[in-house]
């Protein structure tokens, strides 16, 4: 039987994550993590954290080099979309090995179904796809990422663009 993962010591997503019903910004502790323990709140924690679901925890093909507190960021689903919260005191954690290969890797089976693989460190957006990544610059909620593919004499090559919101 496989081992049951948890969150252990690791508070990575209270930092890292918007909790608007707390008027929480990203990359900021929120006040009602006690850092190492956990959420002081957590019996009446928003809805927003109730529904949060870190995939290192939920997902049991990663393995313990993905818990956040070692990785340095946090994963999780928005849709079709991989969301990768990178710790801006760590912007280049996940272009480290084994990660940057498996999600290049990963980046291969999602795309052609409509998926996409994005960074955010802070405000900034960069795409991962099969062949390289795309630094989208500077984004909000509102923006969106356009994904079209190119058909090469080696095959489809797939590219994106930020697509502004407001």
């Amino acid at each position: 039987m496989a081992q049951e993962k948890s969150c252990g010591k690791c508070n990575l997503c209270c930092k890292l994550m918007i909790i608007p019903e707390l008027e929480k910004p990203d990359n900021v502790w929120c006040t009602h993590c006690e850092i190492g323990k956990g959420c002081r709140i957590y019996d009446t924690r928003p809805q927003m954290c109730r529904e949060f679901n870190c995939r290192y925890i939920t997902d049991p093909t990663l393995g313990e080099e993905w818990h956040p507190a070692r990785a340095h960021f946090v994963l999780r689903a928005s849709g079709n979309i991989l969301i990768l919260q990178v710790d801006p005191q760590r912007p280049e954690a996940f272009k480290r090995a084994p990660y940057h290969a498996a999600l290049r890797k990963h980046a291969a089976t999602v795309y052609p179904k409509g998926g996409q693989i994005i960074a955010k460190i802070a405000d900034r957006a960069i795409a991962i796809l099969p062949d390289r990544d795309i630094d989208l610059g500077l984004c909000d909620e509102s923006d969106r990422v356009k994904t079209t593919q190119q058909f090469t004499p080696q095959g489809i090559r797939w590219n994106v663009e930020k697509v502004p919101g407001r």
